[in-house]
């Protein structure tokens, strides 16, 4: 239920799969959004009820995930990217959802990938490619949540096309392409599990006429059904290989359990045979998907591998083998599968990895049609059955895909960009709906930093254009990239040049001139030649063209719900994470100082004190007694859920006080004695207190800082060490009630 974020409460697959699971907390609709709320009755402080969305949730799994990958990275470096897998059929919605809810802990994913692909994928490397030699294999996936069939062809590259050596190494096995990918969240390991709890219930309530506890929302009910679950998953995995299994439900009424036995042939009946009777449905489909018009025989399958837990059960196997008559193979563990197969995918976009691999072709990202019309800004919105939109994107077309719009020579400040989403294949079949709303404002600022409507541009004839570039990631969301205005327009560009500077000619001061003029006729036709004196500037003014690129800005509007998570619904989220956290901090501390008192506790019970107890007097030997079983009946009466941190340590001060006094007035008598008998490996039979832990813990930065540890009593603490670890104590306390 995690994964299904992204979709509205009243979504007709999250209510249908909800009709066939238990769980021990409520599902409601969030009251703006319409999405899916998961609440925890009598889960806070005082009985509180505590709610969350499903990005939270889902924010909570990746928070872990990130914290066990840093763990194990050296020198814990921070992890901040990530490949998800996710379900084919998850829409465009659920995978941005997903993506959001790891940007709430600071993770940003690259990429999503389908998980079956990805175990296909790492099947194949497996197989070295099956030679190169073109093999069809049907990979059936049943997993807790959902159950996945995918027809992939493997083949070798077409070596007639492609020279050899230009091959690039990461498709040396050659092309993996996925012909078709069918889910169905209705045929799921989890729901044979609630298969079974049903079985268990009917026959509890028949043997004891109690109520029924499946739905319930009391406290214990929601408990009993945790254990109910449980016991059903169990009784599951023993009839994989037993005849009949015992299950015994803790709980199932107040102060009650409920103990009996299922047979295998009882389980197959009423679970397990209807559920591979759907799974051989899924085969057909996919079956028929992938050869289109024609559809695929199932006698074109090379091979049929089955992964997930779910498939575990011999009913389903038998039941597989026999519909599709092909040997069924179980050669992969499904979740190391999947992890390897997305490790490759990773490695082959990377720049830095060489890794043999495939040409991975996967249209299953893209579930819808994307296509697009233009409006003018603000203009009112109209029924989209009345427009005519063009495509985009083509549904289950090959990601990543960029495409550029040009708008053409827009009159108004920008246009809107509608996004339209169909199902079918076409613009022209089936429902449309309006998606988004894409605002592209600043044409006509831009146009006037160049002048462009003056009367000069329009004399010679300037050009705008506007261009909007649209992305389909390989993730299979859309975004818009960028938006930009390119104008062509026009400028006077003057110049200097030199020129030849001419003398000038005075006819009636000119004696040459007078004598010429009888033979004016004769040169009429002739120009007079000046003589040139020297060089002079000239300024000369031409048109010239100029072509500029302008950015526009972009305001995205969804106008089909559910909405993708807002700037203030994540810092909302982000809070209450951040409050998780240190609410999650705080008990590790507490755990880690309850840790530490009865650590030190044992350790003064123990053969590590013998030695020192030895010198002790009977009256302070009672001493010792006493504040020992004190402090032991203090744990186990009086600690409580509500207990808090400086209450432990006040305890552990105490004791270490009382147990070091007495200590230490025992090694003033043993001075001198050779202690080189004590067994030094076991910290417990030596002479050492066991070393505190509850010092390292997590600052409010999220840093992991270790306080430098002194050695508690390995050898005779002075008075002032001891005054500086208490005064240490003592701050601590106080920062912990703070």
């Amino acid at each position: 239920v995690l994964f299904r974020s992204g979709l509205l409460y009243n979504d007709t697959s999250l209510q249908s799969y909800m009709k066939v699971q238990h769980y021990p907390y409520n599902v409601k609709p969030h009251p703006t959004k319409g999405t899916v709320l998961f609440e925890y009755p009598n889960a806070g402080e005082g009985g509180a009820t505590l709610t969350y969305t499903a990005e939270e949730l889902l924010a909570m799994v990746f928070g872990h995930l990130k914290r066990t990958a840093e763990a194990v990275t050296a020198h814990n470096e921070p992890v901040t990217v990530a490949v998800v897998t996710v379900p084919h059929f998850f829409t465009e919605r659920q995978r941005q959802a997903v993506m959001d809810a790891a940007a709430l802990v600071g993770i940003r994913v690259l990429t999503l990938m389908h998980p079956t692909t990805a175990a296909a994928l790492q099947y194949g490397i497996q197989n070295d490619g099956f030679g190169g030699q073109p093999t069809t294999v049907a990979l059936v996936d049943m997993g807790s949540g959902a159950t996945h069939v995918g027809i992939y062809r493997y083949g070798g590259i077409d070596t007639t096309t492609i020279a050899p050596r230009r091959l690039p190494f990461s498709s040396g096995f050659g092309n993996l392409t996925a012909l078709s990918l069918i889910s169905s969240s209705q045929i799921s390991g989890r729901v044979i599990d609630s298969c079974v709890a049903k079985l268990i219930e009917d026959e509890f309530v028949a043997k004891t006429n109690l109520p029924r506890i499946l739905g319930g929302s009391t406290l214990q009910q929601r408990k009993a059904i945790i254990s109910l679950m449980r016991a059903a998953k169990k009784v599951k995995e023993t009839l994989t290989a037993n005849r009949f299994a015992l299950y015994t439900v803790e709980g199932m009424a107040p102060e009650k359990d409920f103990s009996s036995r299922m047979t295998r042939e009882f389980f197959e009946e009423h679970c397990a045979s209807a559920t591979a009777a759907e799974v051989g449905k899924l085969i057909e489909k996919a079956l028929a998907k992938a050869g289109g018009e024609n559809p695929l025989p199932t006698s074109s399958i090379d091979r049929l591998e089955v992964i997930g837990g779910g498939l575990r059960v011999l009913k389903l196997l038998e039941e597989l083998q026999s519909s599709t008559g092909k040997r069924v193979d179980r050669t992969m563990n499904s979740d190391e599968a999947v992890a390897i197969g997305t490790g490759y995918r990773v490695s082959s976009v990377s720049n830095t990895m060489r890794i043999k691999g495939f040409a991975l072709q996967d249209p299953s990202a893209l579930g819808q049609t994307v296509a697009y019309s233009v409006a003018p800004l603000d203009s009112a919105d109209s029924d989209d059955s009345e427009q005519d939109p063009s495509p985009l994107f083509v549904r289950e077309a090959f990601l990543p895909s960029r495409k550029v719009l040009s708008l053409g020579a827009l009159e108004g400040d920008g246009a809107s960009i509608n996004l339209i989403y169909t199902m079918a294949s076409t613009t022209q079949a089936g429902a449309i709906r309006k998606d988004r709303t894409i605002d592209i404002r600043g044409v006509r600022s831009a146009l006037e930093t160049v002048n462009y409507f003056t009367d000069f541009q329009k004399e010679h004839n300037a050009t705008h254009q506007v261009k909007v570039e649209v992305m389909a990631s390989e993730a299979g969301v859309i975004s818009v990239d960028s938006a930009s205005v390119d104008v062509t327009y026009f400028v006077n560009v003057s110049r200097t040049i030199k020129v030849p500077k001419y003398a000038n000619i005075d006819a009636n001061s000119s004696t040459e001139a007078n004598e010429s003029a009888d033979n004016a006729t004769e040169n009429a036709s002739t120009p007079t030649r000046r003589p040139v004196i020297g060089e002079e500037s000239k300024t000369v003014v031409t048109v010239s063209r100029r072509r500029r690129s302008f950015p526009l800005t972009i305001a995205v509007t969804y106008t089909r719900a559910p909405l993708p998570l807002s700037f203030e619904d994540a810092k909302a989220s982000r809070l209450i994470l951040k409050k998780l956290d240190t609410r999650d901090e705080a008990a590790l501390r507490l755990s880690a100082t309850h840790n530490d008192l009865q650590s030190y506790l044992i350790w003064a019970r123990g053969e590590g004190f013998d030695k020192y107890r030895d010198q002790l007097k009977e009256t302070e030997k009672a001493t010792l007694a006493e504040l020992l079983t004190k402090t032991n009946d203090w744990i186990e009466d009086e600690v409580t859920d509500s207990t808090t941190r400086a209450q432990v340590r006040e305890k552990l001060v105490t004791l270490r006080e009382g147990v070091r006094s007495l200590k230490k007035v025992a090694e003033e008598r043993i001075e001198g004695a050779d202690t080189a008998h004590e067994h030094e490996s076991n910290p417990f039979a030596s002479g050492k207190e066991p070393i505190a832990h509850s010092d390292s813990f997590i600052e409010d930065d999220g840093i992991r800082r270790t306080r430098k540890q002194k050695p508690v009593a390995s050898e005779p603490a002075a008075e002032e060490n001891a005054a500086e670890a208490e005064e240490t104590a003592e701050i601590e306390d106080k920062s912990d009630e703070d």
